[in-house]
C-alpha cells in the first residue's frame, strides 16, 4: 500500500478559508494569514482513484491498511515539522464543541498520560503542546484533531515560547503572536479520516 501526497490548489485553499471563516478563536487568529503564500496539500492512498467534489464531506471509504499508511504519512509530516523547529515547536489544537477535553487529557493509554494541556481563549478552549514530540503525541495529535476539533497549527517561535501558558485569555494575548509563525495549519477532511495541510512557503 503506497501513500501519495496531492496537491489540492485552488480546492484546498478554499477548503482552509472556509475553515478559518467558521471556527473559533484559533480559526481567527489565522484569518489574516495570506493563504495564497502557501501549497494545500493531502495524503491519499492509492486505493483512493479520485478526490471527493466536496472534501469536508466527501467520505474515503478506506481499507484499514490504507488509514493506517495514511496516519503514518501524517505522522511524518508532524515529525518533520518538529524536528526542523530545534525545540521551539509548538502545536494548537481548537476543539469547536469544547466538549471532551478534560477527558481527552487526564485518560492513560496504555498507562500513559498525554502532554497536551488545556489553555482558555475567550469562550473556548485549546489544547496546546510545546517543544517534544514523540511518538506517542504524534497519536495524540491525530485523535485531538479527528475527534476534538477540525483545525490545528504547528509553528516554531513566538509568544508560546516566553510567555507563560497560563495567559489569562490566550485568545487576545497568545494566539494573534503564535499566528505569525505559523508554519503549518492542519484541517479535518474525509469525514476525519485524513487532514489537509496549508504549508507556509514564506517561513
Amino acid at each position: 500500500m503506497k501513500v501519495e501526497e496531492v496537491t489540492l490548489g485552488d480546492t484546498g485553499l478554499a477548503y482552509v478559508r472556509n475553515v478559518l471563516q467558521t471556527g473559533g478563536p484559533l480559526a481567527r487568529a489565522l484569518g489574516p494569514i495570506d493563504l495564497n503564500a502557501g501549497i494545500t496539500t493531502t495524503f491519499l492512498a492509492n486505493e483512493v482513484r479520485t478526490l471527493p467534489e466536496r472534501l469536508e464531506w466527501g467520505y474515503v471509504g478506506l481499507s484499514k491498511e490504507g488509514y493506517g499508511e495514511m496516519r503514518r504519512a501524517v505522522r511524518d509530516r508532524i515529525a518533520s515539522h518538529f524536528a526542523g523547529s530545534k525545540g521551539i515547536g509548538w502545536a494548537i489544537v481548537e476543539d469547536l464543541s469544547d466538549s471532551g477535553l478534560g477527558a481527552f487529557i487526564n485518560a492513560k493509554v496504555d498507562g500513559r498520560q498525554t502532554k497536551f494541556k488545556v489553555a482558555t481563549a475567550g469562550n473556548r478552549r485549546v489544547l496546546y503542546l510545546t517543544a517534544s514530540f514523540e511518538e506517542d503525541d504524534f497519536l495524540d495529535f491525530q485523535d485531538a484533531i479527528s475527534i476534538h476539533g477540525n483545525l490545528a497549527a504547528l509553528g516554531a517561535g513566538g509568544s508560546l515560547t516566553v510567555k507563560s501558558p497560563r495567559a489569562s485569555d490566550w485568545g487576545a494575548e497568545v494566539l494573534p503572536s503564535l499566528a505569525e509563525h505559523v508554519r503549518l495549519i492542519a484541517c479535518s477532511a474525509f469525514d476525519a479520516e485524513g487532514l489537509v495541510f496549508w504549508t507556509n512557503r514564506q517561513i
